[in-house]
């Protein structure tokens, strides 16, 4: 994989995160590109009906970090592997404080009982074989971005390469599909198959969802994210970048107190 060419990553505040190689490239994140995209209708309409939808949303994404962690974990310790790594890190540490603070840790450790037993349903009906990789960074070049991706395993049954991506959600959407043929472009090796793998705690249900059920041609997802990857160098990726090098040369302790801007050393 190319992760070893990432050098950092920076999070601009209310604009997007963005990574750096030792190429001095800007690449954005793969969700930065994606923000680009107008609200749905569906999450605007959720967001006037819903009692405090950040409140909602920061549980969701709390607990998904840490839902990422628990479960990838387990593949990694039940199959066999290209990596040993231990995922719990920095972000699953500030994930479980956010949600202590927020009262909600009690919650999510039940939602986790329920993910845990759905997981191990799912297992049992996906034909995991050989496991490349988990939670990888990747970066793709030529178009300009970077992101990381869940899964990446062999089939055993169809001897397919398979990049999956895991979800908490209630249901898998446009954006979902289109994070994952982003993930497929950058991935340095030919991928077989793509497929979401949803598991939602609340409705208590599971599916594993491949390409070949997609209503998008996934050829045709890889070219509007490109697409709005354009879009994003005609509209605010150069406010994220002079962001970034307002604070060149800053230390970085410096930079992670800066109002706006969180500087992340990455580490393999």
């Amino acid at each position: 994989m190319q992760v070893s060419e990432l050098e950092g990553r920076y999070s601009v505040e209310d604009v997007g995160r963005i990574y750096t190689n030792q190429d001095d490239l800007w690449l954005p994140s793969v969700s930065t590109v994606l923000d680009v995209r107008e609200t749905p209708d569906a999450l605007r309409r959720w967001k006037k009906r819903t009692d405090d939808p950040e409140a909602v949303l920061a549980y969701k994404q709390d607990f998904g970090t840490i839902a990422h962690a628990e479960l990838l974990q387990n593949v990694i310790d039940e199959y066999p592997s290209g990596t040993d790594e231990t995922l719990w890190g920095k972000d699953e540490d500030a994930s479980r404080a956010g949600l202590k603070e927020r009262g909600e840790w009690k919650r999510c450790q039940d939602d986790l009982a329920v993910l845990d037993s759905m997981w191990t349903l799912c297992k049992e009906v996906m034909p995991i074989g050989y496991i490349h990789d988990v939670e990888t960074f990747v970066i793709e070049t030529d178009i300009g971005y970077g992101g990381q991706f869940d899964l990446l395993y062999e089939d055993t049954d169809s001897g397919e390469t398979v990049l999956a991506d895991l979800k908490t959600s209630k249901g898998v959407y446009e954006k979902h599909l289109m994070q994952l043929s982003a993930y497929r472009m950058a991935v340095p090796i030919n991928v077989d198959r793509m497929e979401v793998i949803r598991l939602n705690p609340e409705r208590e249900d599971w599916r594993v969802f491949p390409d070949t059920e997609w209503t998008q041609c996934p050829s045709d997802l890889a070219a509007e994210f490109i697409n709005l990857r354009a879009e994003l160098e005609r509209t605010h990726l150069k406010t994220i970048i002079e962001t970034v090098q307002e604070h060149d040369g800053a230390s970085s302790d410096e930079l992670q107190s800066r109002e706006g801007v969180m500087y992340e050393p990455v580490s393999f």
